[in-house]
């Protein structure tokens, strides 16, 4: 299989084209595959960069980011962005925002969600004891207004995921619904020399940094089979099962749906918005922890929407970003008249999503799917100074207290990953939208 698209990866080196041509291969009935359609596009530009220097307690946050747009290789169905962050601040504290909106109104839903949330952070007054009750009547407050829009947004079948870090003095709460993830890489306790090795796979490319860094999950990803979750949706009188395509034949992700309807087709347990999801057990309450900052031994943390966790794994991103970050510039440049992207000319931010994005193309070719939408936001963590308080030994736990708890209930077939969500999504908001009148009765019954 043939690429133009070339990533030319090692720990010197690393670009990527902007003029593509992918092989996408096609099933067939009568035979196992016909020959792959030759695909050739321009990627898309990102629509958000940024670049901040912020100060909390005595830690200095490098942060950049980074949004792409998702886009179907072959140009046949075009595709709003839906990805989207910020970051705001004001005295004793810092916070820091992402969103992957879904559906056919998940841009509105992911305009309206920034608004209410920054301005509710800035207007509240918080108590440093009481983040998570904050956190908490944050999202639960933002979906009641989503709701209360009624004509205004049509917020049946659409919806977003958040992520909010707010960061202390001496740590960081996470927030979460839905499955964007945000992971904190740190030195480990035992180091190890770190092994190179080679992928068969063209599309994923093996970086081994001088010095490996372990990512620690600070999110859930809330998916409907998760152990938690699917008893609080059946107890709703939800249903949790994967589609099936046209033979009856099972696929994709787990997915929420009403009893004797195909709607909504949620992939998650929480969200803002999916009002049609709510009658059916899917709540916007966050899973919400606490994790110590440790000076000197963490170095980064990534918060990124699925466009890169369903393409690289957590490993992968940390030592991703560790090989690069350094090489990387601090600020945005505009190289719309530059053939590549590389180090040189690009953020540690903007660097990941197109590692992802070109992941992506692999996916498209096996799948014929659409790329999805892929931001990230890469915070790096300088200590300042060591305080007294930083020489004491920590009692907080650097591990989340939801992990065991939030077990899958069937992991089998779990390797069948299925990635054509964005087409999916689009057509799954579409039904929900011609049967808004019987959608909009049964939710106002609630």
């Amino acid at each position: 299989m043939g690429n133009c698209y070339k990533s030319n990866a090692s720990e010197e080196q690393i670009s990527y084209d902007k003029n593509v041509v992918i092989y996408i291969r096609q099933e067939s009935l009568v035979s196992k595959f016909m020959p792959a359609d030759k695909v050739k596009f321009k990627i898309t530009n990102p629509v958000n960069e940024l670049s901040e220097n912020l100060l909390i307690g005595s830690y200095k946050m490098i942060t950049t980011g980074c949004i792409i747009p998702g886009q179907d290789p072959r140009g046949e169905v075009p595709k709003k962005c839906q990805d989207h962050f910020f970051i705001s601040s004001k005295p004793e504290y810092l916070f820091i925002t992402l969103f992957d909106g879904h559906g056919s109104k998940g841009e509105e839903i992911v305009r309206f969600a920034h608004k209410f949330i920054e301005e509710k952070f800035l207007i509240d007054n918080i108590s440093l004891t009481k983040c998570d009750l904050f956190l908490t009547e944050l999202f639960e407050s933002c979906d009641v207004a989503i709701k209360s829009q009624g004509g205004k947004i049509n917020a049946l079948g659409s919806g977003t995921t958040a992520i909010c870090l707010l960061f202390v003095n001496d740590g960081i709460y996470v927030a979460s619904v839905g499955d964007s993830r945000a992971i904190l890489a740190t030195i480990p306790e035992v180091q190890h020399i770190p092994i190179k090795t080679k992928s068969k796979n063209p599309y994923k490319k093996i970086f081994t940094p001088s010095r490996v860094l372990e990512p620690i999950q600070l999110t859930i990803d809330q998916k409907p089979n998760l152990e938690t979750e699917l008893n609080r949706i059946l107890a709703a009188g939800g249903i949790v099962a994967k589609a099936k395509d046209e033979y009856g034949e099972s696929y994709g992700p787990y997915r929420v749906f009403q009893k004797g309807k195909q709607i909504p087709g949620l992939a998650m347990s929480r969200s803002l918005g999916d009002m049609s999801a709510k009658k059916v057990g899917v709540i916007s309450t966050p899973i919400i922890d606490f994790y110590p900052i440790i000076s000197f031994k963490d170095q980064f943390i990534v918060v990124a929407s699925d466009g890169v966790w369903d393409a690289m794994d957590n490993n992968e991103v940390s030592n991703f970003v560790e090989t690069f970050r350094r090489k990387c510039l601090k600020e945005p440049k505009n190289i719309d008249d530059e053939n590549t992207i590389n180090p040189g000319n690009s953020t540690i931010a903007r660097l990941l999503v197109e590692e992802a994005r070109y992941r992506w193309f692999g996916i498209c070719s096996e799948e014929d799917a659409m790329i999805d939408d892929i931001s990230a936001l890469v915070i790096e963590i300088h200590t300042q100074e060591l305080t007294e308080h930083d020489r004491g030994t920590r009692t907080c736990s650097r591990f989340s207290k939801f992990t065991s708890s939030y077990l899958e209930v069937d992991t089998s077939n779990i390797s069948s990953v299925h990635h054509n969500l964005a087409r999916e999504t689009i057509i799954s908001s579409e039904m929900l939208d011609e049967t808004r009148v019987e959608l909009d009765e049964d939710v106002n019954d609630n």
